[in-house]
Order: C-alpha cells, then structure tokens, then sequence
C-alpha cells in the first residue's frame, strides 16, 4: 500500500462506521414509526368567536379516539395561537365547569400554573399563565400529564380550553358598525409519553356586520298610536341571534314627511319612533310610505312600510286603588269608533278582531299579556311574539294545516290560564300530552322559520329542556318559571272597547265565582250602575254592554266582587 493509498484507506473505514452508524438510527428511526400511533385527535375547520354567552371554546368538538391505550403520563398537549395573535388582548385559558367534570386549581409550587383535575382527580399541570389571572400571558398553553391521565380526561380537558379577546364585544358595534377584527389560526397537538403524537388546526373567525334591517318590517299608526321600528344588525355569524344595539349611528327617516313625523328613542337610539303629523289628522294617509334608517358612509340601509288607519279618539284607562284592586275603567270621547284592523307589528289592543266563542278568547290572551307586562322578563317575551307576528302570519298562511293544530293547543292552555288569573294557579297541572302538541307544533314553526326566528323558537325551548321542565307543573309554577307574577287574587283585563248604534261595549277575561256590574261616571268621581246593561259570557270571555250610554263623553268601570 503507498502513501498515496492510506488515506483512502482511512476514509473507507471510516465510511463504514458512519454508514453502521445510519443505518442503526436508520433502523431505531424505522422501529418507531413502525409503532402504530394508539390515538388520533380531530376538530372542526373554523367557528365563529362567541361573545353571548362568553368565552370561546374552539376545541368544543374535539374528539381523541384510542386504538389501543396510549401511555399519556409524560405526554403533553399544547394550544398555540400560530396567526394573528394580539399582545395583550388574546389569552387563552381552561374553562372549568361542572357539566365537564375539568376543574383547575392554582399550583403552590409555582405562580404561572394551574393544576387540571377530572372528576376530582389530578391528571394534567397547565403552565404559561399570568399570576393574578388564570389566562395565559401568551399565545401558548401548555400541559404535561401525570400517571393519572386517560384518554377521557384529555378529550374532556381539549374541549373546555378557551380563546379569549379583551377588546372584542357586541357593544364595538354600537358605536362603530364596521368593526373587522381579523381571524386567529390555532394549533393543537397532543403527544403521549413515547413521542407518539396528533395535531390539528382551527381557525376562529369574528362575526362582523353585514347589513342592518327593521324590525317590524310593518309600523302601524294611527292619529293616536304611534309605530316604534328598531334598527338590528345582521351578523355574518348566522348563529348570532341577540338583538344588536346600534345607537345613534342609524339617521332615521320617511320618504313622506308630510304626512308623517319621525323621532328617535330617547332612551334607545337605534329606535325610531313613527307618527302621524297632528297637522294632517283627518287627511288622506299615504300608505305607501317607508321608514329609511341608514348607516352615513356605510352603504347599509334598511327600510320598513309604515301602515296607517284612521280612528277616532279614545283611550283606554287602568285605575287599580278603585273599589277592589282588580277594577278597571275605560273612557270614550267621541259618539263613534273605527276598530282598526289587524296589522303587523301592531301592539294596540284595538287592532285584534274578535273571534267566534267557537274558537277561543282573545280576552283570556291579552290578560295573559297584560299580567307579563308587569316584569321585564314577561315584556321580554310578549316582544319576541310581537317582533315575529308578520312571520308567524306567514307561515300560517302558507301552511294552513298548521292552523287548527295550534288552535287546539291554544284552547287545551286557555282554560288553565284562566284558572292561573284566578288566582287559582296551583289548582290547575300542565300534562305530558300538552307538552307532546306543543312540540310537534314547535317543530313545524321551526322547520319554516327563517333563520331568526328558528334561533329564537330554539333557544326558548331549550331554556326548559324542551318544554319537558313543564310537566307536572302547575300554572303558579310555570309562571314563575317563566319569570312572570303569579296572581293572589282575581286578575280581570279590559279589552276590545267599541261603540255601535247597540251602544257602549267592552270585554274582559270571565272568573267565575264573581258578580259583575258596569258602572259609569263622568268625572271619574261620582260613579252609578249603568242602566240596561247586557252581560253575556261563554266562559272565557265576558261582553258587557251599555244599551243607553248617559254621554259622549263617559267612563266606565268594570266591578267585580
């Protein structure tokens, strides 16, 4: 061998070695992956960030399936915001709740983590968050998991981690409709303690405004009764179903400001409120005309039809110190009455037909409304009927079938709720097969709602557990439930005021067991039984009738003892 000839000789042995050694990481590498991973890990592509109710659980589908059991104690699982992260806005955290079993405890042994227990049990430590607060400072949470992790705990663990934002909220869009916020990229990956591992990627996208629209689309008024129209901002989050206030960034008009008048809420800025020019009372209403709100340099614009009826005066009085608690008074001041028909959007108890005693008593209904209108939470819900009637109307229409299975569900309620404005709620218990009608009727109302209303017609539900809550109750129950007052005696509601050549008449919801008389007065002071006075009552409703009105200008009393 020369000289020349060693070094070769060298390097050839030297490759050997160097090729052994590849080829044995070679084969440890290949010895590994050969092991089949005994789990996989997925979610969803992308969600909307939820703001009501908070926070945002982006990994609320996530799903670890094993295929044989992996050894999780070392293992660790990690949630990272990879894109768009904000410095002290965004904080990731763990939700604990009760129904998750994943509650969390700060570690004594250091002030950045959080001890993670299921059912009791410590499994996992979470590092990475601030000291006064249980978010994480940066775009990254991490776990290790102890001997006590299973697969169950990890998957409970994965789904309650949250996302947060410290500047995002529905209220930006009050006072700045066009808020974009961007999307934020996140990454999980969970590992076991032999390096196996699985990842996956979610982007969390934040609703935005995409047009605004009137709620009703029909404002009724007349000379008397102003129509209220509200500006509602639609969200490009279609699950985004609360009311959006805008403020006063909607510039409200009419295309006929002759004959009408137009103002916004004092109180609630993005409400306009429509009337009828006093100027113009008595002339030819143009019923064509539309309330116009508009966002200046935005391009949004929504509009509504406003419907207006002529009517005379009247108006309808409530004086509860009189006699007994439960009395009422109406007074009329003029020889005559239009009804108004019933429209859209309409709040005015005049504007309610009267139906056949072979159907049902709108008396027991707007009694019904008149004791929600006593609570906010009552109000509330009287609203989302009103808000949607041209809807429902709608539906009706196009589903006539629909029609008697609701009136039969209307009169199996009816003469429970009287028996709960009795003051006799306790007495009267809502069945199994009332809650079966109600939900096959729900169902069908749903299944042709837009998608509003279907939101609201399955959030309400789902409040009681689809209704089922209600079973066994009672009335006196199912009106606190519903966060509504419970009567302690007799509740008897006027309605339906109308003067004819036949004379005075008024209805009221019927509870048997009392004497009624009509008494008139006309200073409010000294007050007589009316003379030929006709009562008649199916059950349900009372009609009382003054044959011989005293005056133009008369009021009048129901007592009931």
């Amino acid at each position: 061998m020369t000289h020349r000839d060693r070094p070769c000789g060298v390097f050839s042995n030297a490759s050997k070695w160097i090729l052994w050694i590849c080829f044995c990481l070679l084969s440890a590498t290949s010895s590994l992956r050969g092991t089949p991973n005994p789990f996989t890990a997925t979610t969803t592509d992308s969600i909307f960030y939820e703001v009501l109710p908070k926070p945002t659980f982006p990994l609320a589908t996530a799903t670890v399936i094993e295929s044989s059991p992996p050894p999780w104690p070392g293992g660790s699982l990690d949630l990272v915001i990879t894109n768009g992260f904000q410095p002290g806005e965004d904080h990731l955290a763990i939700g604990a709740s009760g129904a998750s079993l994943i509650t969390t405890a700060r570690d004594p042994a250091t002030n950045d983590s959080l001890i993670v227990s299921f059912a009791g049990t410590p499994f996992a430590t979470a590092s990475g968050f601030l000291a006064a607060q249980d978010v994480t400072a940066g775009a990254q949470l991490h776990c290790v998991f102890n001997a006590q992790a299973t697969t169950t705990a990890i998957q409970a663990l994965l789904r309650q981690l949250v996302l947060t934002n410290d500047v995002f909220g529905f209220s930006l869009f009050e006072t700045n409709i066009t808020a974009h916020f961007a999307s934020r990229a996140c990454e999980f990956s969970l590992s076991d303690g032999t390096n196996h591992f699985a990842t996956a990627s979610i982007l969390v996208d934040f609703p935005f405004v995409t047009a605004i629209r009137c709620v009703p689309q029909v404002v009724v008024v007349t000379s008397e009764v102003t129509g209220m129209v509200r500006a509602e901002a639609e969200f490009s989050n279609p699950q985004k179903n609360t009311t959006q206030r805008l403020g006063s960034q909607v510039l409200w008009s009419v295309t006929d400001p002759f004959f009408y008048t137009i103002t916004n809420d004092a109180i609630h800025l993005e409400t306009a409120v429509v009337g009828i020019n006093p100027q113009q009372t008595g002339a030819n209403y143009t019923p064509s005309a539309d309330v116009v709100g508009v966002v200046p340099g935005t391009g949004l614009m929504a509009t509504a039809c406003i419907k207006a009826y002529h009517t005379y005066d009247y108006h309808i009085c409530y004086f509860s110190f009189l006699t007994v608690p439960y009395n009422n008074c109406t007074a009329f001041s003029s020889p005559a009455s239009v009804v108004v028909p019933h429209a859209e959007g309409s709040r005015s108890l005049q504007s309610v037909p009267t139906v056949s005693s072979d159907l049902f008593s709108l008396a027991t209904y707007r009694a019904l409304e008149s004791l929600m209108n006593q609570t906010a939470e009552g109000r509330r819900l009287a609203d989302l009927y009103w808000q949607n009637t041209s809807e429902l109307v709608d539906i009706f229409v196009a589903h006539p079938d629909l029609i008697p299975q609701s009136l039969a569900i209307v009169k199996d309620w009816e003469p429970r709720i009287g028996v709960l404005l009795s003051s006799q709620g306790t007495n009267s218990v809502i069945t199994a097969a009332m809650i079966r009608s109600l939900n096959l009727t729900w169902n069908r109302l749903t299944n042709y709602a837009s998608p509003t209303l279907r939101t609201s017609l399955i959030n309400e539900r789902a409040r009681f557990n689809n209704f089922q809550d209600f079973t066994g109750k009672n009335l006196a129950d199912w009106a606190q439930m519903l966060g509504l007052p419970v009567p302690s005696q007799p509740s008897i509601h006027l309605s339906q005021p109308r003067r004819s050549s036949e004379g005075f008449s008024v209805e009221a919801n019927y509870i048997g067991g009392l004497g009624y008389s009509l008494l008139t007065s006309l200073n409010l002071a000294d007050w007589i039984p009316a003379n030929g006075v006709r009562l008649l009552t199916n059950g349900l409703t009372l009609s009382l009738t003054d044959t011989n009105p005293p005056s133009p200008t008369t009021f009048y009393k129901v007592q009931a003892r």
